[in-house]
């Protein structure tokens, strides 16, 4: 069965959701005040996969990260839009 499922995450540089195989990212964005990404997933998928996503602040992005190489996830703000935050998928290890 195809479902939309809800992933909260805290916001940090670096952390990992497990989901269905073949899983499509819909959007992410702030429930109250806690981030998180909402996900089309077949739930009769026979295997989980791990994927890794990186967050960025506005004006906080790294020299030391390629984020050439990641791919664009979405945008979510915090305290009341004072904050906001670019999280993007980590690929191939990067």
């Amino acid at each position: 069965m195809i479902t939309i499922y809800k992933y909260s995450f805290e916001t940090e540089d670096r952390f990992e959701l497990t989901m269905p195989a073949g899983s499509k990212i819909l959007t992410v964005d702030t429930q109250g005040d806690s981030p998180a990404m909402w996900v089309l997933a077949d739930t009769e998928a026979e295997s989980q996969v791990t994927r890794r996503f990186a967050v960025f602040r506005t004006g906080g992005v790294s020299h030391r990260e390629d984020i050439r190489k990641m791919t664009f996830i979405g945008t979510y703000l915090t305290l009341s839009g004072r904050e906001v935050y670019h999280v993007f998928e980590v690929i191939n290890g990067e």
